[in-house]
């Protein structure tokens, strides 16, 4: 798949979504009251900028790779090419025009679309990095190639958040025609997140930014 391209092109994509995953933002959060900087408490803004620009390099990394990887494997090359059309759908949905005006759409392409991309990645990067191997290397040589060690580093960044996860009963106060108040029983911490979704199709990730003082 072209060495070095997907290397780069893994690292790039654990970069962009270690930019959200809960914890790093959480901790930002938390730090950012520790030390009481404004600067750092904006900090969670700039993330997903960060979130951004690694995706967009991982994906003309990724590009690269199929390209190199397209004459010596045309299985490999299809499989990066259809994972490449994924990632673009998801950059476009992921625009803020229409971010906002679809955003369950959004939501969906998102999420599906990222968990679709990455198990392309797991069964294409395993197989391309086997192949420079002398036979009998065996699993260990398998995990000692740079290419898989990122990709397990991008399995635990995107599933690590979904192992705390747990359903909670909400109580709903309607305000307005549009607005509705949403309370969780128990008292919530500082950066937590919440995930909201309606007949669990949608999980739009919140953290708690009320707690937060600069």
């Amino acid at each position: 798949m072209g060495g070095r391209a997907v290397e780069r092109s893994l690292a790039a994509f654990c970069i962009a979504v270690a930019a959200r995953h809960d914890g790093l933002v959480r901790g930002v959060l938390v730090l950012g009251r520790v030390i009481r900087s404004y600067r750092l408490h904006q900090l969670t803004y700039h993330l997903g900028q960060l979130h951004r620009t690694m995706a967009i390099a991982g994906m003309a990394w990724l590009a690269v790779g199929a390209g190199i990887a397209l004459p010596s494997s045309l299985v490999v090359g299809i499989a990066s090419a259809g994972m490449l059309a994924i990632l673009v759908t998801m950059a476009r949905t992921a625009r803020d025009r229409v971010r906002q005006s679809r955003h369950n759409r959004f939501e969906l392409v998102h999420r599906f679309g990222g968990w679709a991309a990455l198990a392309i990645l797991a069964v294409i990067v395993p197989v391309d990095g086997a192949r420079p191997l002398p036979p009998g290397s065996g699993l260990a040589g398998l995990l000692g190639q740079p290419s898989v060690l990122l990709l397990a580093t991008l399995v635990m960044l995107v599933g690590h958040p979904w192992l705390s996860v747990r359903r909670l009963r909400a109580e709903f106060l309607a305000v307005t025609g549009e607005v509705v108040v949403v309370a969780l029983p128990g008292q919530r911490s500082l950066g937590e997140f919440v995930r909201v979704s309606r007949e669990g199709r949608e999980w739009p990730s919140r953290w708690q930014r009320s707690a937060a003082r600069a």
